[in-house]
């Protein structure tokens, strides 16, 4: 909901407009950036009034910002992240937003950059590598998980070990094609990975890097030390 703080009147005497969030019990309120004059505010309907100067304006962003609410709540419904008044909120103000991101929604913006430079330096090739690479992660999430996608904050040790047993059984790669769509999802998650020196907890950074039939597996702490440092031997077939 929106409402105004007629108490807290800023220096042109308008009042700052707020947003609230409720969800199970839990609120939080975070300003808008913007003002009205309170006596153009209808606490009611929680908007501003029609007649009022810039009142459509208002109330066309406020229609916005209720928009962008519902999507960053359906976004943490796919990615199964709890929805929180808290949650809401930091993904209104783009807080935390690298926590919240998806294998399959970063590696879409990846495959988009390639695509715009198709002939120049990326060949069509590499374009439709990965384009398939990401098919071919996209039903081994729906497949295994039962999911749209994937947050990148969940990928560890099993989920790629699993990767990799889906692209030899299900999908009847060879040792050296499946060497190479793991090396391509590890080339996603290195790109996009949450940056370990904004991270506020261990475990934050997962880095997969492929050679061969090796896995090479690793947690970065926030300060940078590494916590674990692991090798996973793939079979050869």
């Amino acid at each position: 909901m929106f409402f105004i703080k007629r108490t807290k009147l800023l220096k042109n005497q308008e009042a700052p407009i707020y947003l609230r969030i409720t969800v199970d019990g839990g609120r939080v309120e975070t300003a808008i950036k913007r003002s009205i004059n309170p006596d153009h505010w209808n606490d009611q309907k929680e908007m501003a009034n029609t007649l009022a100067d810039h009142g459509n304006d208002l109330n066309q962003y406020l229609n916005q910002i209720r928009y962008q609410i519902y999507q960053h709540q359906k976004e943490l419904i796919d990615n199964d992240i709890p929805i929180t008044a808290e949650a809401l909120k930091n993904a209104y103000l783009n807080i935390n937003k690298e926590q919240t991101r998806s294998i399959l929604q970063v590696y879409q913006e990846h495959n988009e950059d390639l695509k715009l430079m198709i002939d120049k330096g990326i060949s069509p090739n590499t374009y439709s590598r990965h384009f398939t690479s990401r098919n071919h992660l996209e039903r081994y999430i729906q497949d295994a998980y039962k999911k749209k996608d994937y947050p990148l904050r969940d990928i560890n040790h099993g989920f790629i070990v699993k990767y990799e047993t889906y692209l030899r059984t299900k999908r009847n790669c060879c040792n050296n094609t499946t060497v190479k769509y793991l090396k391509n999802v590890g080339k996603i998650i290195r790109f996009f990975g949450i940056d370990p020196r904004q991270s506020q907890s261990p475990k934050k950074v997962f880095i997969i890097g492929v050679y061969a039939s090796v896995v090479h597996i690793k947690w970065i702490h926030p300060m940078g030390r590494t916590l674990v440092n692991a090798l996973a031997v793939a079979s050869i077939s």
